[in-house]
């Protein structure tokens, strides 16, 4: 992880090949700090600023011994005021010049039915002119709006919620050389033994939007990708008995194509976004959430995601992308695909049988649709 770090930091380089040497470097060394490191952006901010007062003041320095002996304190001037205007005050700003900073899209969340407003641009932290006072979601045409209050007195959201674009994820993603080379790794003959998902027949009869198997022979310029999603709920303060009971929540993606040793490694899970708190949202409202993330999938399925280029296709290819597998515990999972139970009498018991939640007093199993 840590080479995968240092390699984008360097190919970020390109990027600031304008920008002046000393304000470059000091973007370097306190992103380096940041990501590497650890160190906080509070502290990150700090140094950032700390660099900012040491550059100026060598080059007002510098610029007083050139004023004396070639009287040129115009063109100095000038160059301590472009040190000073394209100095970023953030870290965040400090990665978005690096290009290393994952794209967010901001959603105001309704605190009650978890409904979506926006999305707004990343750093945006007002005008919200058209987010109303009062959430307007209704949960049927004739039910009454939710009316939560979606803003603090304050005027700032009471809930956001961030989401990172699945199709921004996926060209980072393939522009990985080392990654592209893995992905044909996985779909070699059937074993025998059962080592992964993969020896299965599910991966292997899983038909595409063309009704022929996805993961068939596929043409050079098509990569098609297989996911499995995971969606559960944590407390940050830690499961103690007499601590704070609050429950946020993570929605993250795996691709199956990577080999095991691969998979699961933190530079390749797409983490969607972090659900806010501090309660679950319900079955029904789950909905709002998830609504970004479907939305996109249903693109990247059919038609298809086209990319200029990958570390191995200089004149792009199609990518075609299928959630294969739901991973949660029986709780989340009947709340992620909308299986009856928690008092819903809605949706199907559980993805073996056919028997819908208002079958529930239906004791005769001759009659079960499995």
């Amino acid at each position: 992880m840590l080479s995968f770090q240092l390699d984008h930091l360097y190919g970020a380089l390109d990027a600031l090949g304008s920008t002046a040497q000393p304000v470059l470097l000091s973007i370097l060394g306190a992103s380096i700090l940041h990501i590497l490191a650890g160190i906080s952006r509070q502290h990150t901010n700090l140094l950032l600023l700390i660099f900012q007062a040491v550059v100026i003041a060598a080059v007002g320095r510098i610029a007083g011994s050139y004023v004396n002996e070639f009287s040129c304190h115009r063109e100095m001037g000038a160059e301590i005021e472009s040190y000073t205007s394209r100095w970023p005050k953030d870290i965040r700003g400090a990665l978005n010049l690096l290009h290393i900073d994952p794209e967010l899209h901001q959603y105001i969340c309704c605190p009650t039915c978890f409904s979506l407003y926006g999305p707004f641009p990343e750093h945006q932290t007002e005008n919200y002119d058209s987010v109303p006072v009062h959430c307007v979601h209704r949960a049927t045409p004739t039910s009454n709006p939710c009316g939560a209050q979606i803003f603090r007195s304050c005027g700032s959201p009471n809930h956001h919620f961030w989401y990172h674009p699945f199709d921004s994820w996926i060209a980072h993603f393939l522009s990985r050389g080392e990654v592209m080379v893995a992905l044909r790794t996985t779909t070699g003959p059937i074993s025998d033994l059962m080592t992964d998902v993969w020896d299965g027949s599910t991966f292997r009869q899983f038909r595409g939007p063309d009704n022929t198997f996805y993961f068939g022979p596929q043409k050079s310029s098509e990569v098609h990708l297989g996911f499995s999603l995971f969606v559960d709920w944590f407390n940050p303060f830690g499961n103690k008995q007499g601590g704070k009971h609050t429950s946020f929540g993570a929605i993250y993606m795996v691709c199956h194509n990577l080999p095991t040793h691969l998979r699961y490694q933190l530079e390749n899970v797409y983490i969607a976004g972090i659900i806010p708190g501090p309660r679950e949202p319900s079955h029904y409202h789950l909905n709002h959430i998830l609504q970004p993330l479907v939305d996109d999938l249903i693109r990247c399925w059919s038609p298809g995601l086209f990319l200029a280029r990958t570390a191995i296709h200089a004149f792009g290819c199609l990518v075609r992308c299928a959630v294969i597998l739901l991973v949660c515990d029986l709780l989340a999972a009947r709340k992620t695909a909308g299986f009856a139970g928690l008092g819903m009498t809605q949706g199907k018991f559980c993805s073996f049988c056919q028997q819908s939640g208002s079958e529930f007093s239906n004791t005769d199993t001759s009659t079960w649709r499995r």
